[in-house]
């Protein structure tokens, strides 16, 4: 992972940069942009409309990856950076409640008049960061367009006033004003009056802000309102200041989403409306702002399309496709005219050719070329109704299916010794011939990347262009080795070698179901992502790891939620750093020796079902406790708590029937017959704990004399006590010497201590309750964080790689009460194995050199952090 911190932290980062973002909106400038980005995001929520106006203030139409392909045939380009919003991700849990009469409210009894318990499902709020991106970071098909430019157009100008009318609460009718005043709203007279005379853009723009007067200001009819139904609350008039600052604002709005451009004048008195107010104020208004103009410009996007539909409006095409008689003829738009071509009955191209006069339609451009070619067999198309009218897309897509396949009949071996601009299967880029030998009548030829030179690895084809070897640093050795491992004996050039079965790595591979092979055929080339099955990319996306989905044009999309894997039908992948990682996190967990706080946490925290158990802490003080039923120890006046066991082991939980009771009951079984590998415990007894984790949620059972009890409390978090957290050191101020606590200050906070002062260097704050002091790391000092961004862009400040985890410090988090990602700990698991041994990925890269060693450029943290 590129950076530490855990969804909550960074959605914390975010909801701050957002508060801070309000406060300094109301200078002109600022204001000003971010309502014409509001124009054009009048969907999202105000959080998210400011998200995207601070990463990309030119942001025009935002949309995720998959919605840009699947609804707008368009495709995110390569290497274009995500703008992080945020996404609600509620999560479903169960709870005991008492069972309701829906008709009288009150609760219902059994047989036995006891209250009935019912289990109810319910939806907990939570809320992730997600990626989408702008119109400008995507290459496809053009958007749909409403209606063409308002400045000039006529036409489109009156039926844009129309749709104003119809979305106009109370009637607008024109009449003479004297100059200055361009429009009132009459809340006497429920109606809108605009100036006589007016240029088309003045007009419209006054029409939306009298129409947000009759919107929002309507005090008449909200008094009326009162009277009808005597529970409405009361009309609070605003100042005028803030009634026209809003209908200002949503004009401005509207019209910059239309593209008419309105005067900027009134921006100096928004600004000036914000001095005084509270940030409550604000954003209430900015909220009533964004929630008004999204719908009105939904109205007048509905009238506007029933307006066209009743006027039969047609909007011209910016391609056509026509079969006349045996042959087929496509003709599109483009930036100096129109582009046709004509094809005969097998889709094979005849004629084409470009027609320059862009100032006319597409249909006067068809007239053009037949009356200029009248005997190219297509004149059927002077009279369009003697043509038929037919799918461009699919027109072009068979014909050039038909050129691709000419093409690679036609072609000829053309490689030689002074070969360059090759293209090779499988690999991006053109390539050039270093050398070339013979072996057993077969000539074979060694190249190497034109734009990486000795960077990269070369690769070894044969006559035909045909690829032999990859990943090649030894030259010609290399293909020695390979063709001895094949056994394949060569006879003569004219019986050349077979193409080689792909390489598949050398460690295990995440899905013994697809291979590389299988990835390559289905288009997807790059070699740091191994493929997966969509089966099993569920189950590793449930393990919290990324998961991306493949695309046969070689791009990739990271997976945000689980019906991304479910929606996709073609391949998946894991990056091979993050596989790599894992093996040895894996292997370290098999061996035990990560800390029984973090194997807990990564079961309570983990995203698929699973159970653990617990057992009693080995000593003398616990005695009263060992081994006895549940009752018992209750009578004695004892309780199984949490801090009194061990985390002894952990696994999935597969095939649950629904029922917990059969689960417990084979797992008890299991454990005192046939334990697993990995377990260090005794056999299930009396006073053992099982947990369990199904759909989320965790529950606690006491393995009791006969059965099983379940402990609701037995993994509640303990209060946060500073004195729990002490490191041994000691921080001096001023202001007297504080013991050092090993949390964070919202951690501090929610066990009721505040800020009181920090150290002279900002490094620590001083946390006090009234009557008791510690100290706390600053995380937000500048010194550090610029340290930290230094570092995570260049590895390191002062030769000391100090910026990755570490698995002492994961385990130093969990022991704080904090969360650690899977991804983060499997990173720090095999950076502590380097020392030990070479991890797989470093014994792939460590491949001999050819003449010199080939240097690899590792991508730095910066880089991986905008991926």
């Amino acid at each position: 992972m590129a950076d530490n911190n855990t969804t909550k932290e960074r959605l914390k980062e975010i909801t701050d940069s957002i508060e801070t973002g309000i406060n300094e909106l109301f200078e002109s400038d600022r204001y000003m942009q971010y309502l014409r980005t509001m124009s054009r995001f009048h969907s999202y929520s105000l959080n998210n409309t400011l998200l995207i106006a601070m990463q990309k203030p030119d942001a025009t139409l935002v949309a995720g990856f998959n919605k840009w392909r699947d609804q707008f045939s368009r495709h995110v380009k390569k290497g274009e950076r995500g703008i992080k919003i945020i996404a609600p991700t509620p999560y479903k849990m169960k709870k005991e409640q008492e069972k309701v009469d829906p008709v009288t409210h009150a609760p219902m009894l059994d047989e036995h008049g006891k209250v009935q318990i019912e289990e109810v499902e319910i939806k907990i709020p939570m809320f992730k960061v997600v990626s989408v991106f702008d119109l400008s970071q995507t290459e496809g098909e053009p958007l749909p367009a409403l209606a063409a430019d308002l400045t000039g157009d006529v036409s489109q100008y009156k039926i844009f006033m129309e749709a104003l009318k119809r979305s106009s609460p109370v009637p607008i009718a024109f009449e003479h004003m004297e100059a200055g005043k361009d429009g009132y709203f009459s809340s006497r007279e429920q109606r809108i009056a605009l100036r006589e005379g007016m240029s088309e853009v003045r007009t419209v723009s006054a029409a939306i802000h009298e129409i947000a007067h009759s919107k929002l200001h309507n005090y008449e009819k909200e008094k009326q309102a009162v009277k009808e139904d005597e529970a409405a609350p009361p009309p609070i008039p605003k100042d005028r200041r803030t009634e026209e600052v809003e209908a200002e604002s949503i004009a401005f709005a509207v019209c910059t989403y239309y593209g008419i451009k309105t005067d900027d004048n009134s921006f100096g008195y928004i600004a000036s409306w914000s001095m005084g107010k509270e940030l409550s104020e604000l954003r209430s208004s900015l909220e009533l702002i964004n929630k008004t103009s999204s719908a009105l410009i939904g109205d007048i996007d509905r009238h506007f399309l029933e307006l066209a539909k009743e006027q039969d409006l047609e909007q011209a095409p910016e391609h056509l496709a026509y079969q006349v008689g045996e042959l087929y003829f496509s003709i599109q738009e483009t930036e100096g005219g129109y582009d046709f071509s004509i094809y005969d009955k097998d889709y094979n191209l005849l004629d084409g050719g470009v027609y320059d006069n862009p100032d006319i339609t597409i249909y006067e451009a068809i007239e053009q070329i037949v009356e200029d070619d009248p005997i190219s067999g297509i004149s059927a198309l002077a009279d369009r109704e003697n043509a038929t009218s037919i799918d461009y897309d699919e027109l072009t897509a068979k014909a050039d299916q038909v050129w691709q396949e000419s093409m690679r009949a036609t072609e000829k071996p053309t490689i030689s010794q002074n070969s360059t601009n090759i293209e090779v299967n499988g690999h991006t880029g053109t390539w050039y011939v270093i050398d070339t030998t013979e072996i057993t009548g077969t000539e074979y030829f060694l190249l190497e990347h034109e734009e990486h030179g000795d960077e990269a690895a070369s690769v070894i084809i044969n006559a035909k262009g045909e690829l032999v070897l990859d990943d090649v640093w030894n030259g010609f050795n290399d293909l020695e080795e390979h063709l001895d491992s094949l056994e394949v004996v060569v006879d003569t050039a004219k019986d050349p070698l077979p193409e080689p079965p792909s390489e598949e790595h050398s460690y295990p591979m995440p899905d013994s179901c697809v291979s590389i092979a299988d990835r390559n055929s289905y288009g997807y080339l790059d070699d740091e992502m191994l493929p997966l099955s969509q089966e099993r990319a569920a189950e590793l996306f449930e393990q919290d790891l990324t998961v991306y989905l493949l695309y046969e044009d070689n791009t990739e999309a990271m997976a945000f939620e689980r019906e991304d894997i479910d929606n996709h039908s073609g391949l998946f992948g894991i990056e091979k750093a993050d596989w790599s990682a894992l093996q040895d996190y894996e292997e370290m967990k098999g061996d035990g020796k990560l800390s029984p706080e973090i194997r807990e946490q990564l079961f309570i925290k983990g995203t698929y079902d699973a159970f653990a158990i617990y057992q009693l802490k080995g000593g003398e003080e616990l005695r009263d406790y060992r081994f006895e039923g549940l009752e018992r120890l209750q009578n004695a006046g004892l309780e199984a708590e949490h801090e009194n066991y061990d985390f002894i082991y952990s696994a999935s939980l597969t095939d649950f029937n629904g029922n917990v009771n059969s689960i417990l009951n084979q797992i008890y079984e299991q454990f005192n017959i046939n334990h697993p590998n990995g377990f260090t415990g005794h056999s299930l007894s009396v006073s053992d704990i099982i947990a369990l984790k199904i759909n989320d949620v965790v529950s606690s059972h006491y393995v009791d004399s006969f059965g099983f009890q379940e402990l609701p409390q037995f993994l509640e978090p303990s209060p946060l006590v500073p004195d729990n957290y002490l490191t041994g050191d000691r921080i001096d101020t001023p202001r007297g010497s504080f013991s050092l606590a090993s949390m964070t200050k919202e951690q501090m906070e929610a066990a009721g201590y505040g800020f009181h002062h920090a150290s002279d260097n900002g490094n620590y704050h001083i946390m006090g309750n009234g009557t008791r002091a510690f100290a706390i790391r600053n995380e937000a000092n500048p010194l550090r964080t610029a340290e930290m961004s230094t570092e995570q862009n260049y590895n390191q400040i002062d030769d000391v790689l100090n910026n990755q985890p570490t698995v002492a410090g994961l385990e130093a988090t969990v022991k704080a009460g904090g969360t650690i990602s899977l991804l983060d700990l499997a990173t720090a698991v095999q950076a502590e194995k380097q020392d030990k041994r070479t991890s797989v990925v470093e014994q792939l890269k460590s491949k001999p050199s050819q003449e010199k060693e080939k240097p690899k450029k590792a991508p730095s943290i910066g880089a991986e952090m905008e991926r």
